[in-house]
């Protein structure tokens, strides 16, 4: 988390799907597709390209469980400030 207000960042986005390796007929063609997926973490770093977000972040400046997401498949994005922030908090 860069210095100033943390926020918390609510990503819907659209990614590849996995079908398996099994047989797929014709009529299963209609339920294959991207999938669209929901995400929330803590705003790491962003740029015109991606976004990157945590689960966790620890006051000694160390985070755990990034990812980070291409904004050409972000379809809505919602942020929560969170004033005062928790550099401090115990």
């Amino acid at each position: 988390m860069r210095e100033g207000t943390p926020e918390i960042v609510l990503i819907k986005w659209r990614d590849a799907s996995l079908h398996g390796q099994d047989t797929k007929w014709e009529d299963d063609l209609d339920e294959i597709g991207l999938v669209t997926l929901i995400s929330v973490g803590l705003l790491v770093k962003e740029d015109s390209e991606s976004i990157t977000v945590c689960a966790d972040w620890n006051p000694d400046g160390t985070w755990r469980a990034l990812q980070t997401y291409p904004r050409s498949g972000i379809k809505l994005e919602k942020r929560i400030k969170l004033q005062g922030g928790f550099r401090n908090a115990n």
